[in-house]
């Protein structure tokens, strides 16, 4: 008798930066994620309300639930957003979380937040309120 084991991480592992397109097209779970999810319109408007350029620096696995959960949403968040001072960049890492020393990675997803280069705040896992709270919380005196 033979048990075929599966868990809810996905076995294609992709290593590197990544485009949102390529993202979605290439792996289902995170494509069935960003297309079924429902966006809150005062999330959305907290996002267009940003003024200042930022930069989100994705750290995930595709391999990683919490992944398919997070990135997503921040995803679809920031499309309905459209606010041209927020840029994302999607960098996939290996089992082993393995990353550029700078980013300090342990856990995935880990959104990293900068303003003028400089680090202004970390999602990690989970947001603590939600994507959208948690971006405007780090980035307003």
């Amino acid at each position: 008798m033979f048990v075929t084991l599966t868990s809810c991480a996905s076995d294609k592992l992709f290593v590197g930066e990544i485009n949102q397109s390529k993202l979605l097209t290439s792996f289902e779970e995170f494509n069935e994620e960003f297309t079924g999810l429902s966006i809150d319109e005062k999330e959305v408007a907290a996002l267009k309300s940003i003024k200042e350029p930022l930069e989100i620096h994705v750290l995930f696995g595709t391999w990683c639930h919490d992944s398919v959960r997070e990135v997503p949403r921040l995803l679809k968040l920031l499309e309905h957003a459209a606010n041209n001072n927020i840029t994302t960049k999607l960098i996939a890492v290996d089992y082993k979380k393995t990353a550029d020393e700078v980013y300090d990675l342990q856990y995935t997803p880990t959104f990293i937040v900068y303003r003028n280069n400089q680090e202004v705040g970390r999602i990690i896992e989970r947001p603590k309120q939600s994507l959208a709270q948690d971006i405007i919380a780090m980035t307003t005196p």
